[in-house]
């Protein structure tokens, strides 16, 4: 039985950290979908809610929501080497971060149109987007923390 070389391991590691990156992104893009779709009695059932603050309350939530799903691309999109040829810089990983997290926000909101007990809610899709740009801004300054390791990443997956 021949050894594992260092390289080997490291991007079998590399495979799996990516594979459970892609779990985590992929868990809760379709959580929120559940959640954006289902009537607001389900999320109002689990959480009290006054309502007085009740607009307040479901802004913040999806500010909350989609800064999370921002993280989570962001952090996705890190581990990979190219995406459509390019390499997978900093502003390469934002850019495609915060276009899958708008798209996806967008496209929720769009389906509530067809759900008898959600209306879209322009509102709504503003925080989704303020949301991921600050879960893009989380992510970059937790990356720069050296949380992960900050060299270009690419040049290591051969």
């Amino acid at each position: 039985m021949h050894k594992m070389t260092a390289s080997k391991t490291r991007s079998n590691d590399f495979k799996k950290t990516r594979r459970k990156a892609f779990a985590a992104v992929a868990l809760w893009g379709l959580l929120l979908a559940v959640l954006s779709l289902e009537p607001d009695w389900v999320l109002e059932s689990i959480l009290p809610i006054d309502e007085s603050h009740a607009d307040l309350f479901y802004s913040l939530f999806h500010v909350t929501c989609y800064g999370i799903l921002g993280f989570l691309l962001c952090l996705f999109f890190r581990f990979k080497k190219t995406l459509f040829a390019l390499r997978m810089t900093d502003p390469v990983v934002f850019a495609a971060a915060l276009t899958v997290a708008v798209v996806w926000g967008g496209a929720i909101e769009w389906a509530q149109v067809y759900s008898p007990t959600r209306i879209p809610d322009w509102v709504d899709f503003g925080a989704n987007v303020l949301g991921a740009l600050g879960g893009l801004t989380a992510f970059g300054l937790w990356n720069s923390s050296k949380a992960l390791p900050h060299k270009d990443i690419s040049r290591d997956r051969r």
